[in-house]
């Protein structure tokens, strides 16, 4: 198992099981493919190494335009 489906795995448990406890067990399964397209997006996110160099993407001073 590769480092990023251990992430997506243990990402999409925490999820659906949060889900489980605000909305139950009903609304958490129709709520599923949502919180496996999430965990997805979260284990690319939390395994994108970046530049020590390099600034946050979603920043622009004055100049950068």
């Amino acid at each position: 198992m590769s480092e990023r489906d251990t992430c997506y795995a243990a990402l999409l448990e925490s999820l659906r099981a949060e889900a489980v406890r605000k909305f139950g067990p009903a609304r958490a399964e129709a709520l599923f493919p949502m919180l496996e397209v999430t965990a997805g997006q979260l284990a690319d996110v939390a395994l994108y190494s970046l530049d020590r160099e390099e600034g946050p993407a979603f920043y622009t001073g004055p100049g950068d335009r």
